[in-house]
């Protein structure tokens, strides 16, 4: 018969006007974040380092796949023959390395910065099941638009530079620092703040931040400073949307505050390629209290949609038809993979 280990009984004193409850959510606490001040910091640096690895990674790979794509595209012209047919096949084949190679290191990172997310929110818990998924599908989605880019790389169908997605990629990888940061803890009472960039920040995180007034009053100057003191049409779209999303910013208390599963149910965090402003987010969230007085509104349990989905009807069928026309003229061209906006991330 295996032997059993004797239970061991810990007995607490607890000083005088000290309540059980408060003891034990302590004791919760520190069972469940074994992680120390320098542990967190350790962790903050290795996410600083993959997310340059992945940068250096995505803004050569790129370029490269770009480069040889094309080598083997003249090849295919000049050759005739079984020449010709296996320059077909070794374009082939790098195309196919090449979506591997993405669809590795993507994930691999993805995990591991999620990863690093929950040891910085001071959890040592191993990924479980559950989060697996949710890195499963956000890693999918970003490599959907990393097949993209390969489009583009093979059409030169691109405005932006191959070399500087891949600093989106490399910023893209800090919402999943952030999601990890979030589910490193998911206390009832864990309260966190979205602090927007005094310098840099776009209409999502302002009205996640609860500061839209900061914009209106912005938009006014500029249009006061005008001979006619009217604002653009774009200007009036802007104002038109803020007025709609006003009552609602800034979650219940309006100041950005947020219980840390009220922002997992919303699935966004800065750097999300569902804000306005994209991976080029600059905002960031820090540990909080909870807001005294009375709340504004109920806490938010649908995913959050990005305001500039919010748009006169005139202007989203104008942009509609824009987009039927541009996929037209794709459409003549055959590709394999077809391309795939990014998913939601539930």
């Amino acid at each position: 018969m295996s032997e059993v280990a004797p239970e061991t009984i810990v007995r607490i004193m607890l000083p005088p006007g000290v309540a059980e409850g408060t003891v034990s959510e302590a004791l919760f606490k520190a069972l469940k974040w074994p992680l120390g001040e320098g542990d967190r910091a350790l962790a903050e640096g290795v996410a600083v380092a993959q997310r340059s690895e992945l940068t250096g990674i995505m803004a050569n790979l790129l370029p490269q796949y770009e480069q040889h794509y094309h080598l083997l595209g003249d090849a295919i012209r000049r050759r005739r023959g079984k020449p010709r047919q296996e320059a077909i096949a070794a374009q082939q084949k790098l195309k196919g390395q090449v979506q591997w190679q993405l669809r590795t290191h993507i994930y691999r990172y993805y995990r591991d910065q999620f990863g690093a997310g929950k040891q910085i929110a001071g959890s040592a818990k191993p990924i479980d099941r559950a989060e697996e998924e949710i890195i499963r599908r956000v890693a999918n989605s970003e490599a959907q638009y990393a097949l993209n880019a390969m489009l583009d790389a093979e059409t030169g169908e691109y405005q932006v530079a191959l070399e500087r997605r891949g600093v989106l990629y490399g910023n893209a990888l800090d919402e999943l620092k952030w999601l990890g940061w979030l589910y490193g803890d998911l206390s009832n009472d864990r309260f966190v703040a979205w602090k927007t960039n005094p310098a840099e920040h776009c209409i999502s995180c302002l009205y996640l931040a609860g500061e839209l007034d900061w914009l209106q009053a912005d938009i006014a100057d500029r249009a006061a400073g005008r001979p006619s003191g009217e604002a653009t049409a774009t200007e009036q779209r802007l104002l038109d949307i803020i007025a709609a999303a006003k009552p609602t910013q800034g979650g219940r208390w309006g100041t950005g505050v947020y219980r840390a599963q009220e922002l997992v149910r919303m699935a966004i965090v800065p750097q999300s390629g569902r804000l306005t402003c994209t991976t080029n987010c600059k905002c960031h969230l820090e540990e909080a209290v909870r807001p005294a007085g009375k709340t504004k509104q109920k806490e938010q349990r649908e995913p959050f949609v990005d305001l500039r989905q919010k748009v006169p009807t005139m202007l989203q069928r104008e942009t509609e038809a824009a987009e039927r026309e541009k996929l037209a003229e794709r459409a003549e061209v055959k590709w394999r993979h077809e391309r795939q906006p990014r998913a939601k991330v539930e």
